[in-house]
């Protein structure tokens, strides 16, 4: 019995030792306040949880150091509720349903929503759906691949799907990876990965209209439209001078028909005043003279 008896309190004793060492490399849980702002609180959770399984700690040891680190929000539910908790399983379950039940549909929200950041990688991406697929509970392999390819940026999910979609989760992440490397690589100066691009440009930009030549076209298009305007305003001009001159030549045509001789003597018209029938011989000789 004696030696049993050292035998256990050996192992006992290899055991707590083995535990301070552990406990050196683990990271303590960050503080939870419970509040609305709380992104994922079951990430919180799971980090306590590894701590009680890497430890192999009880119930109430593990409920311990997870309230321990409540503040807030999460310290009062903590006070009304603190007398139920008897096991780590029941504290689990009204955890859950106190602070991630009315999450799911965020969720879900940013699994739709899910897009590429310009400074995200292929495996930023993936990382963070494969987080919210497990706190929605989604094992469908066929959604998660096509809820990858919609976040992934166009250029990237245009290959993919190129050659065929590919079939599984990991085929997919790998493919895409290997893409992004080979873009990356070869990309030059003028290439654009901006996550607003709408479609693929391998290293070819497409031409486009510069804001110099579009005004250029447009002050041409004003220079002929004004040529044009003041040409028919020249043509209008010259049509009304000639319709003037015409009228007036038609004038002073009619004014230059010549009037029949007027008599000054006897005021009849048809002959001069030397010619004058009325006057008498001896006037006529006079007047020739």
């Amino acid at each position: 019995m004696t030696g049993e008896n050292t035998r256990s309190a050996h192992n006992s004793t290899s055991s707590e030792a083995s535990k301070r060492k552990i406990t050196k490399f683990l990271s303590e849980p960050k503080e939870f306040t419970g509040s609305m702002s709380e992104r994922n609180p079951l990430s919180w959770f799971r980090h306590v949880d590894r701590i009680r399984r890497g430890l192999d700690l009880g119930d109430e040891e593990a409920i311990l150091i997870a309230t321990s680190h409540f503040s807030g929000r999460a310290e009062l539910w903590w006070d009304t509720i603190e007398s139920e908790m008897k096991t780590w399983a029941v504290f689990t379950e009204r955890f859950k349903k106190q602070f991630a039940d009315d999450l799911e549909d965020l969720w879900w929200s940013e699994i739709e929503n899910k897009r590429q950041g310009h400074n995200e990688s292929v495996d930023d991406v993936a990382l963070s759906l494969r987080e919210l697929f497990n706190l929605v509970k989604i094992h469908d392999e066929s959604f998660q691949v096509r809820s990858l390819l919609q976040a992934l940026r166009p250029e990237l999910a245009f290959e993919l799907e190129k050659k065929g979609r590919p079939g599984t989760w990991e085929e997919t992440v790998s493919k895409a990876r290997q893409i992004e490397l080979v873009i990356n690589k070869y990309r030059l100066p003028s290439y654009n990965l901006s996550p607003n691009q709408p479609t693929y440009r391998h290293n070819i930009s497409l031409p486009e209209r510069s804001n110099s030549n579009a005004n250029s076209i447009k002050e041409d298009t004003s220079v002929a439209n004004e040529s044009i305007g003041s040409t028919l305003s020249e043509l209008v001009e010259g049509m009304r001078t000639l319709k003037i001159n015409l009228v007036d030549q038609g004038q002073k045509k009619n004014n230059g028909v010549k009037q029949p001789f007027k008599c000054f003597t006897c005021g009849e018209e048809g002959h001069r005043s030397n010619d004058c029938p009325s006057k008498k011989p001896s006037e006529k000789a006079s007047g020739h003279q």
